[in-house]
């Protein structure tokens, strides 16, 4: 398909560009014909990033998704049992969020998920993986740290979520 892609439209743009040469007119094809080549060189890659993007970010909260989440904690899973290194996880709900959701309308619900995610997302290191794991709950993945500075970083992320006035 990327293949014909380039030669349809390159053979029409040379054979258009001849034809015209024919009747008198001098028509560069170079510059088009080399633009044509590297657009459909370089837009199935985009695409292919932006449905990868897509398929493991959450639209509202613009973090991983639960997909994303599942494959990466078997990766990270898997690298920490071999070399023996600490995981700590932490699950965070928003309490009562309900009851907020009702009480404000969905845009404001949808706000304060936003909002929560990214205070989680600046409270962690960025080697770590948050991800909105349900509804109103987060997950959030801790690599090689122990109980103490796991403890901290929680604190950190009731903190900097407490900062914001919803």
């Amino acid at each position: 398909l990327g293949i014909f892609s380039i030669v349809i439209p390159g053979g029409f743009l040379v054979g258009f560009s001849y034809i015209v040469f024919l009747h008198g007119w001098w028509v560069p094809v170079a510059t088009p014909l080399i633009g044509l080549t590297l657009s459909a060189l370089i837009v199935p890659h985009y695409k292919n990033y932006e449905l990868s993007r897509i398929a493991s970010v959450d639209g509202l909260t613009q973090i991983a998704n639960r997909r994303h989440f599942d494959e990466q904690y078997e990766i990270l899973w898997d690298g920490l049992k071999h070399s023996e290194k600490p995981i700590s996880i932490i699950i965070c709900d928003v309490d009562y969020f309900k009851l907020y959701n009702d009480s404000y309308g969905h845009q404001a619900g949808d706000k304060c998920l936003y909002q929560v995610a990214q205070a989680i997302s600046k409270a962690i290191r960025s080697t770590d993986l948050v991800a909105r794991y349900g509804g109103e709950e987060f997950i959030i993945v801790l690599t090689d740290l122990d109980i103490n500075k796991a403890e901290q970083i929680a604190e950190r992320i009731v903190s900097k979520i407490g900062n914001y006035i919803f």
